[in-house]
């Protein structure tokens, strides 16, 4: 359940979990670089393996501090002519 989005759009989660194949994993883990200066609260450690988890609205990031922040998908502007 941990690794699992309730929002998950590329399929459902398994009942029962036998093999590595079984395990649907809809998060991306970001390890920081060894000589990182970024502050805990800067690091983005995990987030959501795609924007469709959400309806294509924005994705979940954890932050070192613990921290979990909603961002929102930008959506780009076709320039007027």
């Amino acid at each position: 359940d941990v690794f699992w989005c309730p929002g998950d759009s590329d399929s459902e989660k398994p009942d029962k979990i036998e093999s590595p194949e079984d395990a649907l994993i809809s998060y991306s883990y970001n390890p920081p670089l060894p000589d990182s200066s970024q502050k805990l609260w800067e690091l983005i450690l995990v987030t959501d393996n795609a924007y469709e988890n959400h309806g294509g609205a924005g994705k979940n990031l954890l932050m070192g501090d613990g921290m979990v922040h909603w961002i929102k998908k930008r959506i780009k502007r076709e320039k007027k002519k």
